[in-house]
């Protein structure tokens, strides 16, 4: 999965479900990040729209993703736009892209290429 493009979990839902893993309540999330319980609750409902970037990076933080990840599913970035800036996909440096191509044995190389072409050949017959 595209950590910056899955935009099947609502941003609230996304938030919840950190917040959870992290195994923080509403209030020691609300308390880390600056805001009321009742706030981050509305927030996690779908009751509130996403917050400002600046919320969303304290957010970020405190649940210990990238920035990037809660801004996309905010809808404040998308797709398009991080092309744009240059980042790279799934939040890796190019460097550890280019780290982690040069280690991949050839094994590796015909496992990929395999996940490649099922996938390529159920796009075509979907």
């Amino acid at each position: 999965m595209d950590m910056y493009a899955d935009r099947s979990e609502s941003f609230g839902s996304l938030i919840r479900r950190l917040r959870k893993s992290h195994s923080l309540s509403l209030e020691d999330l609300a308390t880390q990040i600056g805001i009321s319980p009742s706030y981050l609750s509305r927030m996690e409902r779908g009751h509130r729209q996403p917050p400002p970037g600046s919320l969303i990076v304290r957010l970020a933080e405190a649940l210990n993703v990238p920035p990037l990840t809660l801004l996309v599913s905010a809808g404040i970035l998308n797709q398009h736009t991080l092309r744009e800036m240059g980042v790279p996909p799934y939040g890796m440096d190019l460097k550890d892209w280019k780290e982690a191509i040069q280690r991949l044995s050839s094994d590796d190389w015909q496992e990929i290429e395999a996940l490649i072409r099922t996938k390529l050949n159920r796009y075509r017959h979907s």
